[in-house]
C-alpha cells in the first residue's frame, strides 16, 4: 500500500475488510483512523478521548469484518460490566439487510396478553422459501429464568422484551454470524444484571 492511498481505497482493495491486526502497516492505518475517531464529538462518549484509544481500534477492526460503518458499529456495541453486546435491533436490522431472507423477522403471538402464557416466537423465510422458527418465549419463561424480577423492562414494556428476545434466540441459533461472535444482546446482558454466563 502506498502512501497517496486513502484509507477508503485500502479498506476496498482488501477482501476481507482492515484487519487491523493482521499486519503492521494496516495497524499504523488503524492508529490513524481511530485518532480520527476518538477526536470527534460524533462518536459516543465511552470512545472520545485518546484514553479510548483502544476501543476505537477494536470498533474499527469489528465494523471491517462487519461491513459496516464504524459509527453505526460504536452506536450499536455496548458494554455492560466489561461485557461487549449487540442491541437486539441492531440484529434485526443486520438480519433484515443480509439479503439470506425473502422477507423481515416476523413474530407469531400466543396466549392471553398479560397472562404468564402470553408470548411469541420470531420467524423468517428464506430465500429458497423455506420457513425458519425461532424458540417460543413466553412471560413464564422470563420470569422462570429470573429475567423478569432483574430488568423491569420486562414489566412496563413486556411486548417489546419479548420481541427482542424471541428475535436474539432465532437469530442466535440459525444467523449466528451476524453477531461476530457475541453472543448476549444488550438486553440479555441486562437481563442478568451484567454477569457473565456460559
Amino acid at each position: 500500500m502506498t502512501e497517496n492511498k486513502t484509507t477508503a481505497v485500502a479498506i476496498a482493495e482488501n477482501s476481507q475488510g482492515l484487519q487491523l491486526f493482521s499486519s503492521a502497516e494496516n495497524y499504523e492505518l488503524g492508529l490513524r483512523m481511530a485518532k480520527a475517531l476518538f477526536t470527534s464529538q460524533i462518536v459516543p462518549a465511552n470512545y472520545q478521548g485518546p484514553n479510548n484509544m483502544g476501543s476505537c481500534l477494536i470498533a474499527l477492526d469489528m465494523s471491517s469484518r462487519m461491513g459496516i460503518s464504524p459509527l453505526v458499529c460504536m452506536q450499536n456495541l455496548n458494554v455492560i460490566k466489561n461485557k461487549p453486546s449487540w442491541g437486539a435491533s441492531f440484529l434485526i436490522a443486520r438480519l433484515n439487510m443480509s439479503g439470506k431472507t425473502s422477507c423481515p423477522l416476523q413474530y407469531e403471538w400466543f396466549g392471553t396478553e398479560g397472562k404468564d402464557d402470553w408470548g411469541c416466537r420470531a420467524w423468517v423465510k428464506l430465500l429458497d422459501g423455506t420457513k425458519i422458527t425461532g424458540t417460543k418465549i413466553t412471560i413464564s419463561t422470563a420470569k422462570g429464568e429470573g429475567w423478569y424480577s432483574q430488568n423491569k423492562k420486562w414489566q412496563t414494556i413486556p411486548e417489546q422484551m419479548l420481541q427482542y428476545r424471541a428475535a436474539a434466540f432465532m437469530i442466535r441459533a440459525n444467523f449466528p454470524e451476524l453477531a461476530i461472535g457475541l453472543n448476549l444482546t444488550t438486553e440479555e446482558v441486562e437481563d442478568m444484571n451484567g454477569k457473565v454466563v456460559d
